[in-house]
């Protein structure tokens, strides 16, 4: 708009005003100034002629007063007329916009590079300096004044013409260039449009809903991983199953690996698996053997006492016989030898009959003394024999209950540290557990009653590691239960010492009084309250192929290729060089859902423990939660849905069924609306890139139609058990479990993803899926259409292709789709019209200021400037105006 008068006039040609000298004063006055003595002569002589000066000298300053207002006002309208000439000039400048760019995309730019690579200011300001003379002279420059007639009473002309400002299309984030095609679109027809697609959005709160509660879940569950973990180590240590990182260990057999000394080696009682505390049989019957019940141990230790004591005394009297008869049989010895000295003597003289009979008897004697000490030797040996069998039974005893407490007291500390990384833990993931329940709760009443259940059931089973109700582990009851088995070892050890002191000092009555004290409080050793859960334990992997694996080496060539034939897609290219999109190079679409779901299949498959799964849930819903916003409602929620209209309307998408591209306008892309989304440079990366759009909105949509469903939820947790049960963690069964759903909705996406393709209409939600477990291990090209072919479309509440662009679009950045609108204008125009049209040389509008001169007219009496004090032959201003589209 112009400005009225904010510039001072600038006087030209201001004329010298000098003093005049007293001579040259009116006689009339000087005699009054001098004569005052002729005063009354003069005023009786000459009164008539007193009087006509004074007439005259007011009738020259009424004329001067007169003029100067004609002036003013001329000058004023002077002023008016050039500052609308300007407007008209400016008008008639932005006329000349550039015509194909209105004919093509309905859009008003003036291309003020006039054929050249840059802006043309002088072009433009001498456009403006042309319209304006021809306006304020109806000629234009350089050929006033010819043919003129009558008398031209504002004498304007223009001093200078300059641009002090340029506002493009391109501006302020493009928001100008986004008005122009709303405000085209406000008079279209949309009809009901925006209605009916608000309603389809509204079924996309369900699936927003669940996964942001599934995206919790497994977040709470990520974070119990850590505590199952703990609870692997507490399984070694408590149970004695060997265990490693990635669970329980097996041998080439098929059992179960075990360690020989866990803290429940004890068995105080009869021997049973509620006893040992376990509920697998499977674990039960592999540790069966391992159990040690102290009991019988003790039992036979004590029984040996009176009996070592009755050994120890029949020993004794076994003794007190043996000696009388050795001692004869000494005496009979040394009678046996002397008559062998005396028959030495006596060589050559033959024996007397009396001296034979006498040696016959002390052999008699001796053999039978021989015979009465070998019997008394004997049973003494038996008695000792005995006697070293239960002293072997009471050493044997004593050592095995030394040793294994010697075993378990370091076992008992490192499960107590365990339990207190355990408890650190569950107190790091109660805000996680919190947050799902609360979450859980507040969206009961949007949820379908199947799903809410079967979710609630899965939070009380991951509350079990941090409930105090007695529903789950009580970690800190576990720790007081084995500090008081420690006491009770260390104390029984103590006994045992004393016992076996006693022992060694053959002090039997004290050394039994010890061992029945050790047993006294050993039998107190007690291993309920230590129960660890085994129910889905399962020691065979599964002997199918590694679903992750078929997943893993399925979309290894792309999703892209899965749902579509890639020698159908067109190759087309942007062309390099400026575009307006660079503005926002910052602004580029982040990693897509296909790059993250293939990320994370392949860090999965190689057990990647950092592999992240509550991030792919939130990655699912990420584009439905973008409709929160429509629902909610916004003060420019129409504004965006007829920029959106806009660009349905003149830009092209992938074909629909039957569509021929040779009907369509040269573009650059046959993916246009693609490329606004993606902003790609090809074809193929932007149609990749929607597509993996659509699979995550139908993957969150299939992911609700698959947990209303039971008996899905059974199948696929029997598989993440034969997948992961043999690792005994219960958390990593769920986390599969979810994983195992979350593929079942890939491959159901996938399906829904072709048909999509294919033209048809996928309802937003199903009633049911149609794929099948065993259709995960299918996933061809060929197998996906097969399934495609059978979705049959059905009522209003379905979308199609370009149903699902149209909501892209709602939920994509304007400024991003702006400037990629400009792109493709760029592009499309220089190929239909084979010119060089830029959107950086492309004006929505242009501030300008001119200096003009109005010359005088009726100032420039002689008696004017006498009067005004002020002498100018042309006044001087400034005008400065701004117009746009």
């Amino acid at each position: 708009m112009a400005e009225n008068g904010t510039e001072g006039k600038k006087m030209i040609g201001i004329q010298n005003r000098n003093s005049k000298s007293r001579a040259e004063r009116p006689f009339y006055t000087y005699r009054i100034e001098t004569c005052k003595r002729k005063e009354i002569y003069l005023r009786n002589r000459e009164a008539g002629g007193v009087i006509t000066v004074y007439l005259s000298l007011i009738l020259l300053i009424v004329l001067s007063l007169l003029f100067t207002v004609i002036e003013s006002a001329r000058v004023y309208t002077a002023r008016v007329y050039v500052e609308r000439s300007l407007m008209t000039a400016m008008d008639s400048v932005m006329a000349e916009y550039y015509e194909p760019l209105w004919k093509e995309y309905h859009i008003f730019g003036l291309d003020a590079s006039y054929g050249s690579d840059h802006i043309q200011e002088g072009e433009i300001t001498a456009k403006l300096e042309n319209y304006m003379s021809y306006t304020l002279h109806q000629n234009p420059i350089g050929e006033q004044g010819k043919g003129k007639k009558g008398t031209d009473l504002l004498t304007t002309s223009i001093d200078g013409v300059s641009l002090t400002d340029r506002t493009f299309l391109t501006d302020y984030q493009g928001a100008l260039f986004r008005n122009e095609a709303v405000e085209y679109m406000k008079y279209r027809e949309v009809g009901n449009a925006f209605e009916l697609l608000l309603d389809k959005l509204s079924l996309l709160e369900s699936p927003s809903k669940v996964g942001a509660i599934y995206e919790e879940k497994l977040k709470a569950e990520e974070q119990l991983v850590e505590i199952d973990k703990g609870i692997l180590e507490l399984m070694e240590l408590l149970d004695g199953v060997k265990t490693s990182k990635k669970g329980l260990q097996v041998g080439r057999d098929g059992t179960l690996k075990t360690v020989p000394y866990f803290i429940k080696k004890i068995c105080i009682g009869p021997l049973t698996r509620e006893s040992a505390g376990i509920n697998n049989d499977m674990i039960f019957l592999a540790l069966k053997d391992l159990y040690v019940m102290p009991e019988k141990d003790f039992q036979a230790m004590d029984s040996s006492f009176p009996k070592l004591d009755e050994i120890l005394l029949g020993i004794e009297e076994k003794e007190a016989e043996i000696a009388p008869v050795e001692a004869k049989l000494s005496q009979l010895y040394q009678a046996m030898a002397q008559l062998k000295d005396e028959e030495n003597r006596s060589e050559d003289e033959s024996s007397s009959d009396e001296e034979k009979d006498k040696k016959k008897e002390l052999e008699g004697q001796i053999r039978s003394l021989n015979s009465v000490r070998n019997a008394l030797v004997q049973e003494r040996n038996e008695l000792i024999s005995q006697k070293k069998f239960h002293t072997n039974v009471i050493r044997t005893g004593q050592k095995k209950m030394d040793t294994l407490i010697h075993h378990l007291l370091p076992l008992i500390e490192d499960a107590k540290k365990v339990i207190d990384k355990i408890v650190i833990k569950t107190e790091l993931s109660a805000p996680f557990l919190d947050t799902y329940e609360t979450i859980l709760d507040e969206e009961k009443e949007g949820l379908d009653e199947t799903i809410w259940e079967g979710l609630k059931e899965d939070l009380q089973n991951l509350k079990r590691y941090t409930a105090t109700d007695g529903c789950g582990y009580d970690f800190a009851g576990m720790k007081k239960i084995l500090e008081e088995d420690k006491r009770i070892l260390t104390q029984t050890g103590i006994a045992l010492d004393e016992a076996q002191q006693e022992f060694s000092q053959k002090n039997l009555a004290a050394s039994r009084a010890f061992f029945q004290k050790a047993w006294g409080i050993l039998s107190n050793y007690t291993v309920k309250g230590l129960t660890l859960d085994y129910s889905s334990l399962t020691l065979q992997k599964s002997k199918e192929k590694d679903l992750l694996e078929v997943m893993q080496s399925t979309i290894l060539g792309g999703i892209t290729g899965l749902v579509i034939d890639r020698d159908t897609i067109s190759k087309a290219k942007l062309s390099e060089g400026t575009k307006p999109s660079d503005r926002i190079a910052a602004l580029q679409e982040p990693e897509g859902f296909a790059d993250k779901f293939a990320e994370f299949i392949k860090q999965a498959a190689n057990g990647d423990k950092d592999s992240n799964l509550g991030n792919i849930f939130g990655g699912l819903t990420e584009e439905t939660r973008k409709a929160e916003w429509i629902e909610e409602g916004t003060n420019n929620i129409a504004s965006i849905f007829l920029f959106q209209e806009y660009m349905k309307h003149h830009f092209y998408a992938f074909p629909k069924e039957g569509e021929k591209l040779s009907t369509r306008k040269p573009s650059a892309f046959v993916y246009e609306q693609e490329y606004l989304l993606a902003g790609k440079q090809t074809d193929e990366s932007n149609l990749s890139c929607v597509i993996a759009r659509v699979l995550a909105v139908r993957m969150a949509a299939d992911m609700v139609t698959i947990l209303t469903d039971k008996r899905i939820r059974e199948e696929a947790k029997a598989a993440a058990i034969a997948m992961v049960g043999f690792t005994g963690l219960p958390i990593l069964i769920s986390i599969t479990q979810a994983l195992v759903l979350i593929l079942w909705a890939f491959a159901e996406a996938l399906v829904d993803t072709c048909a999509l393709l294919k033209g048809k209409e996928v309802p937003i939600i199903k009633k049911e899926v149609v794929m099948k477990l065993s259709d995960l291990f299918l996933l061809t090209r060929d197998h996906i259409e097969k399934k495609a072919l059978t979705i049959s479309n059905t009522g209003k509440m379905s979308l199609s292709y370009h149903g699902y662009l149209s909501i892209f679009l709602l939920f994509t950045d304007q400024e991003k789709l702006t400037y990629r609108s400009m792109d493709l204008m760029e592009e499309n125009l220089n190929l239909r019209y084979v010119d060089h049209f830029s959107f950086q040389n492309c004006l929505f509008g242009f501030e300008t200021e001119i200096q003009y001169l109005v010359r005088s007219k009726f100032t420039r009496f002689q008696f004017v400037p006498e009067y005004t004090g002020k002498n100018a032959s042309a006044f001087g201003y400034k005008a400065k105006a701004a117009y746009s589209y």
